[in-house]
């Protein structure tokens, strides 16, 4: 009787472990690249690739080191056209690669307070920004492919039946393809646009624990070198968990409101220009050639406060509007209020309403203190509800002349440009002015898609002025340069069209 009772202790006791351990093995479990709970809904912000068939192109132009350096293969051939010579054909060339691109989520910029050891041995409390967030390799490459089937005819003039011209031949289509994995190495920017202050990513180990213990992560969370040297596989989109990392920067001034951030090395897309038109033989390759790659930029905005800094008040994207500045000038030897007010001003009645604006620096109004910064009124009274237009300027383009293209008065347009309040200031190239309209007047252009037709209220249009956008979005790509800033500049408000393929295959 005990042996039995025995026996069957021990059996229940097997199918208890069994138990068990199928249930264990049914808890989902998590990886060392995932993070440790789910997130909640609407707290991971994921920016899907961007990869577009006119990437794997570049536009047509002269390849400078043929073109220009190579001039002693210009030749008469006997039995060929000369257009079918190498330096002939490097006048136009269309360079080809394929494209791939990842999908980069993210969980909101935050603030953490973390102990940094010095190079005295000591350690210093300080104030460390970070984002945690994941990369995934989803297939889905284009690669441009020689077409041996019968050629994709277009009609080059199929806008006018009456006058036919012959048909264009591609000889290129563009095809997806995957590979078995990708790497992703990540160059951030922080970006603080009214202190024009960057502040490239930094490797700060100390901060790796403290950061999973405040985000309730497990698992690897690696920093931008470890991310450099690690294999993204190629996932699923519904299934894949990618690979989780951090980006963290040191010593950012707590002043900072209006803030981006600039990723490259989501994408190989890139694009050049050759702006050396004195290459000449024996240069160097590449030589001032432009190199622009595909960036990512994410906005965030938060009210700064340098004495008590708070990791929840930094938001996703642009504020619905920017508190506007004072413009400041600082005074000049034998310079006085009238002369001030006639200049910024364009009425030098007003002096006293500069006086009034500086009572607490200005004691006499009679003596001013050279070197001493003072705030100076608006120029003119405006809305910021009005609507506008922006207006990117050309070489050598003035304020008078912009007011001409739009039939404004110069004096408007510089009133809703501080940064061209002095009388004797002009816009430089590529800069973006804004321009107020009267809807009233404002005719509807042949094509309603166009940018210019756009129009947005001044409030909108200086949000998307100070982050560079030509939207209100709140995340852009755009191509910048790769050294030094990674801003946006002006001049690629405006994205020249690409060739355009035949369409892709499955």
């Amino acid at each position: 009787m005990t042996k039995s009772v025995t026996n069957i202790m021990q059996s229940l006791a097997i199918v208890m472990m069994l138990l068990v351990g199928s249930l264990i093995a049914q808890q989902p479990t998590n990886q060392d690249n995932g993070p440790a709970r789910p997130l909640t809904v609407g707290v991971l912000k994921t920016v899907a690739p961007d990869v577009h068939d006119g990437d794997t192109v570049s536009l047509p132009g002269p390849l400078m080191e043929l073109a220009k350096g190579r001039t002693h293969l210009d030749w008469q051939p006997t039995f060929t056209p000369k257009s079918r010579t190498l330096l002939a054909r490097a006048q136009s060339v269309q360079m080809r690669h394929p494209i791939w691109g990842l999908e980069f989520s993210y969980k909101p910029l935050r603030m953490l307070d973390v102990d940094i050891p010095q190079t005295s041995g000591k350690m210093i409390r300080k104030t460390i920004w970070y984002m945690v967030y994941r990369v995934r390799y989803l297939g889905g490459e284009l690669h441009p492919a020689y077409d041996r089937s019968k050629p994709y005819a277009v009609d080059i003039n199929r806008a006018d039946p009456s006058n036919p011209k012959p048909l264009r031949y591609e000889k290129y289509k563009v095809v997806r393809k995957q590979q078995q994995f990708r790497y992703f190495m990540p160059h951030m920017i922080l970006r603080s646009h009214r202190l024009n202050k960057e502040y490239l990513d930094q490797i700060i180990p100390v901060a790796i624990d403290e950061i999973k213990k405040e985000e309730n992560l497990s698992g690897q969370l690696l920093n931008t070198v470890e991310m450099s040297g690690t294999k993204i596989p190629l996932e699923d989109l519904e299934t894949g968990k990618g690979v989780w990392g951090v980006a963290t920067w040191e010593d950012v001034d707590p002043r900072s409101d209006y803030l981006s951030l600039y990723m490259q090395g989501l994408t190989n897309a890139y694009r050049f220009t050759d702006t050396a038109a004195d290459f000449a033989q024996g240069e160097p390759l590449g030589k001032g050639r432009l190199l622009e790659i595909k960036t990512l930029q994410v906005n965030f905005y938060r009210p700064g406060d340098t004495t008590d800094l708070s990791e929840d008040v930094i938001y996703e994207g642009m504020p619905t509007e920017v508190v506007r500045p004072n413009i400041l000038y600082t005074i000049q030897q034998g310079d006085n209020l009238k002369f001030i007010a006639h200049r910024f001003l364009s009425d030098q009645t007003r002096w006293q309403e500069i006086h009034q604006t500086n009572t607490d620096i200005i004691t006499n109004p009679e003596k001013l203190e050279p070197g001493r910064v003072i705030r100076l009124p608006r120029r003119y009274e405006y809305s910021d509800l009005q609507a506008t237009h922006l207006h990117i300027t050309q070489e050598g383009e003035t304020v008078q002349a912009i007011g001409q293209l739009f039939q404004v008065q110069e004096k408007s347009i510089r009133a809703i440009n501080t940064d061209l309040m002095a009388s004797d200031n002009q816009p430089t190239r590529g800069q973006i002015v804004l321009v107020p309209i009267n809807l009233r007047r404002l005719q509807l252009p042949d094509n309603i898609d166009e940018d210019f037709f756009k129009v947005y209220t001044l409030r909108q249009a200086e949000i998307m002025k100070l982050y560079g956008m030509k939207t209100l979005d709140g995340s852009q790509w755009m191509f910048s340069g790769v050294t030094g800033s990674i801003s946006r500049s002006s001049d690629d408000l405006v994205r020249e069209s690409l060739p355009k393929f035949e369409p892709m295959t499955p």
